[in-house]
């Protein structure tokens, strides 16, 4: 039987507040979860971005990873090659959209910010050196479900080689669970590599 853990209520879109309650709780931080939610601006019907989520984390040490292009990342950031870059571009706009007015208030506190295919070494390592991980991922390909996309945040608890163990506060089929680790690393691929790591104090 699954281990029992807080689940959100069925069609909520607070995935990512449960998953920043379990990594807080293992950083050693106690907030209830109304007082997460009161500070995350999340939509009812989006959820909530990365950018508005990493800044919720800035008392940490914090790493960004993401794979993606098009809408996220317009083809003239192609060969831009440092977080500064990006923010020196950002910076420059008087028009910016809402996640990359985000983007450039993470690169402006000092958050490190890579664009990049993960690997599944790059995962074991990370924890490895006490690092915490949330993604943002399709669970579609952890619930069985591969004929649509789900993005979802869930917080990874462990990687190793074989299996790794996941907290997913998914009504239906969350819970502690365990998954073949390239499952996993498939179900982040998906959803374009998008990973916010937190340095334990």
């Amino acid at each position: 039987m699954d281990a029992k853990i807080p689940l959100q209520p069925k069609d909520s879109q607070l995935c990512s507040a449960y998953a920043s309650s379990f990594a807080l709780n293992n950083l050693g931080i106690k907030l209830s979860l109304d007082n997460i939610t009161s500070q995350l601006p999340i939509s009812e019907v989006y959820g909530i971005g990365l950018y508005d989520l990493v800044l919720f984390f800035t008392q940490f040490p914090l790493e960004i990873v993401i794979n993606s292009n098009g809408d996220y990342f317009p083809l003239e950031w192609e060969n831009l090659n440092s977080s500064q870059d990006i923010l020196d571009l950002l910076s420059a706009s008087n028009d910016l959209k809402k996640w990359q007015e985000s983007l450039k208030q993470c690169l402006m506190k000092q958050v490190s910010f890579q664009r990049r295919e993960l690997q599944l070494n790059d995962l074991i390592d990370k924890y490895k050196n006490g690092w915490e991980c949330i993604a943002y991922l399709n669970s579609s390909l952890l619930y069985n479900n591969e004929d649509k996309f789900f993005g979802h945040y869930v917080y990874i608890e462990s990687i190793g080689n074989e299996d790794s163990i996941i907290r997913d506060s998914h009504w239906q089929y969350g819970g502690i669970k365990t998954y073949f680790s390239e499952q996993l690393l498939q179900a982040i691929h998906s959803g374009q590599d998008h990973i916010i790591w937190i340095k334990k104090p």
